[in-house]
């Protein structure tokens, strides 16, 4: 979402699949961190303003209406933001839990089916109310520096829920599969080979209570299900192969 006060807002350099990619003009150290009331935004901006917002959304291949789902969001999302060199504000990343019963209603129905089925499941061993579920909203610009987001999860607090992770998935090409093999070796090979676009989340795979792998419109999604002890359990092993090495 661009800053308002700024010319040429327009002007966002494309990659050739049109995906506005700003990164060949951002500042050094120009990235910041702050809780952003998303609601309130999607009720003040034009379409234009919310340009990357509108770019994460679609890409994810999940939701039915992005400016409908800023609006079903809590009060505060964590969210980063980049400045370019012509002194533009991009949103770079987002990241916090939704009630599930709310953000469901735009969601693409064969999802909802697939993630309702596992909660089910799920609830038969462990007890909990269906307003208790968390749905963990994650998004980031492709080639975003993995030490810019993890800033957006030191503030997260993780409370007593069972949350959802939804990851979109990409098969691993036969070249670059032993590569993989060897980087991952604590992970079962039929594990690997469709991989999270957004790397750390194969860690999920380590701490979740339940999860499958499906495939909707050809696109392969895996349904990762954690209670707040497998999910601090979780954020530390990811900062732990991030930040601190």
């Amino acid at each position: 979402m661009r800053s308002k006060g700024h010319k040429n807002q327009s002007k966002t350099k494309k990659k050739k699949n049109g995906i506005p990619n700003p990164y060949n003009r951002i500042k050094e150290e120009s990235h910041l961190t702050e809780d952003l009331d998303l609601k309130c935004i999607a009720s003040i901006c034009q379409d234009n303003d919310l340009e990357d917002l509108k770019i994460f959304f679609s890409r994810s291949y999940i939701y039915l209406d992005y400016k409908k789902l800023l609006k079903l969001f809590p009060k505060h999302m964590s969210v980063s933001k980049i400045e370019t060199l012509d002194s533009e504000y991009f949103i770079s990343s987002i990241f916090g839990f939704c009630n599930y019963l709310d953000i469901k209603t735009n969601i693409k129905n064969n999802l909802v089916t697939e993630i309702d089925a596992i909660l089910d499941r799920l609830e038969a061993d462990h007890k909990f109310e269906q307003n208790m579920v968390r749905y963990v909203v994650s998004e980031r610009i492709v080639n975003l520096p993995i030490n810019i987001f993890m800033e957006n999860l030191k503030n997260i607090e993780i409370e007593n829920y069972i949350y959802i992770y939804i990851s979109k998935l990409f098969k691993i090409e036969e070249e670059n599969k032993n590569e993989v093999f060897s980087t991952f070796k604590e992970f079962k090979k039929d594990d690997l080979i469709c991989f999270p676009d957004k790397a750390e989340e194969i860690f999920l795979i380590k701490y979740s209570l339940i999860s499958k792998v499906i495939n909707i419109s050809n696109v392969n999604f895996r349904i990762s299900v954690l209670d707040h002890k497998s999910m601090k359990k979780y954020f530390y092993k990811i900062f732990e192969e991030t930040i601190n090495k």
